[in-house]
């Protein structure tokens, strides 16, 4: 918790924004999302939103972040 706090607070005063206030608290808890949900992407591989944003978001985050790739 306290690396990704840093990493976060770093982050934050790289924006160098004061009308941005962040709070980093852990994780109380964490809600699955329901059935249709799950695997959303492998199932609906030519929606919209897919092709539009997650494909290109994601192929974006592994070329910055190899190391977090499993």
């Amino acid at each position: 918790m306290e690396k990704e706090k840093a990493q976060i607070e770093a982050h934050t005063k790289e924006l160098d924004n004061p009308k941005i206030a962040v709070e980093v608290l852990p994780l109380q808890k964490f809600y699955k999302a329901e059935q249709y949900h799950q695997n959303f992407v492998k199932r609906n591989p030519s929606q919209g939103y897919v092709v539009g944003v997650s494909i290109p978001r994601y192929k974006k985050a592994i070329l910055k972040f190899p190391e977090l790739l499993k």
